[in-house]
């Protein structure tokens, strides 16, 4: 097997952190380059004793680890090579190896514990270096700082360094780079730049690489397909945190019934990492077959889900909320089971209070529902709690910023979910996934007739 993988590149960072994030982006700027043979460059934000599983199938004698490490002591941007030794774990040692195996599984994924577990579980080679780059931006957002921008040159001259490879990179064209990436530019008169077939400038390169991030980025916050529903429109974001994966612990869905109702849901399940992600999924897959058999009435639909949970104790402490809206009839009907209340933008939320979660209203109480007359042209939005809640921020203040962000007139549901991201989600340090599904009903009466109405609002 080692023969197959004679060095491992990998890169570490930490989703939707700006300048922390940087290694992950890096591997997709690398990996289109030509590498010596037996050079494998992969991603490796993930849980460390994923990443300890790769190394023990790959078993590189050569382990190149890249990513944004602040410390406080060099300019941002600037590169520090380091050397790591594998060295026999005393107890303290090994104490410390679970506890960030216990972190990094809950998904706080980071190169430190990774370094860890690999040295505690026999994964580090003897040929071990970190290259670290000064951050000069970790607050969450997306894309770099500019220092970190202009690093990227820097880190392919080091990590092919590494490798003994001198003179300048060329690319590696496969099929599907050919079509993507940016073609260069064709040397001028009398010029010593690139012709045809030459390498392509690295700045070209950089560009390729920001488009294919921000291609996956917008995969990632569109989530799942959204139905097509006469006088309806639906747009949703989905951001997972804190774990390389294409969702987290939050999720919404909107289901289509007969007589023109439309329920939609969001939710979150208790935990981080694979097994919530997991959970989610049969979660999710219940409150759709509940929408389904119970009809537009939320209260059932959140009864079933205790009683679900009741019986196999699957989800217990997750959260939903739930609706059911009628376009056509201007009806609306919700209820929740301890997640935030829903909102019309412009006008405010639909109801104050908290309820329990999944597992709390299945005691014979059953579920409180409330109906709700929705003037047309309405867009009711549902959310997750990583919203409006965060570290930096206690939830009062989340909501009323919240409110305050869905007064501001903007075209559609898709600008909509963008705007209250940016106003609520991007300014602040967050520590939890964030789900937002906004619902825009017809500005006119009924599916048919055009009849403007006359109190429309805000």
């Amino acid at each position: 097997m080692s023969t197959r993988c004679r060095v491992l590149i990998g890169g570490f960072g930490a989703p939707g952190h700006r300048d922390l994030d940087f290694g992950r982006h890096l591997v997709a700027y690398l990996q289109p380059f030509s590498w010596p043979e037996g050079v494998v460059v992969e991603d490796l934000s993930y849980a460390a004793h994923l990443v300890l599983h790769r190394m023990q199938e790959l078993r590189p004698p050569k382990l190149v680890l890249v990513g944004a490490v602040a410390s406080g002591a060099d300019s941002p941007g600037s590169v520090r090579r380091r050397v790591v030794r594998a060295a026999a774990a005393d107890a303290a040692d090994a104490a410390d190896a679970h506890d960030r195996l216990a972190a990094s599984m809950g998904g706080a994924v980071g190169l430190d514990h990774t370094l860890a577990v690999l040295g505690q579980w026999g994964g580090l080679p003897a040929d071990t270096v970190v290259l670290e780059v000064e951050p000069a931006d970790c607050a969450f957002g997306a894309g770099f700082s500019e220092a970190l921008s202009s690093s990227f040159d820097g880190v392919l001259e080091a990590v092919r360094a590494e490798l003994g490879e001198t003179g300048p990179p060329s690319l590696d064209l496969e099929p599907v780079i050919e079509t993507t990436a940016p073609a260069a530019p064709a040397a001028p008169p009398g010029g010593s730049g690139p012709g045809p077939g030459g390498p392509a400038p690295l700045e070209s390169l950089r560009d390729f690489a920001a488009r294919r991030r921000d291609a996956r980025d917008q995969d990632r916050l569109r989530g799942a397909p959204l139905p097509s529903v006469p006088g309806l429109e639906v747009a949703a974001r989905s951001r997972p945190w804190g774990m390389g994966l294409r969702g987290g612990a939050d999720w919404h869905d909107v289901v289509a019934l007969d007589g023109g109702w439309v329920v939609a849901v969001v939710g979150s399940v208790p935990g981080r990492g694979m097994e919530a992600v997991g959970v989610k999924a049969d979660v999710a897959a219940a409150a759709r077959a509940s929408a389904l058999l119970a009809g537009p009435s939320p209260a059932r639909i959140v009864e079933n889900l205790d009683r679900f949970v009741a019986a196999g104790g699957l989800g217990r402490g997750a959260t939903v909320a739930c609706v059911a809206l009628h376009p056509a009839a201007r009806e609306l009907r919700l209820c929740s089971a301890g997640e935030c209340p829903p909102l019309v933008a412009g006008r405010g939320f639909l109801h104050d209070d908290f309820t329990e979660p999944l597992g709390g209203g299945g005691q014979g109480q059953g579920r409180l529902e409330r109906a709700v007359e929705v003037p047309p042209g309405s867009t009711v939005v549902l959310f997750t709690d990583g919203l409006v809640e965060s570290p930096a921020r206690p939830l009062a203040l989340g909501l009323l910023e919240l409110e305050e962000a869905a007064r501001r007139p903007v075209a559609g549901p898709d600008e909509l979910c963008d705007h209250l991201l940016a106003a609520c989600v991007n300014r602040h340090r967050r520590e939890d996934d964030v789900t937002l599904l906004a619902l825009r009903t017809s500005p006119y009466r009924g599916g048919h007739d055009r009849e403007r109405d006359p109190h429309p609002p805000c």
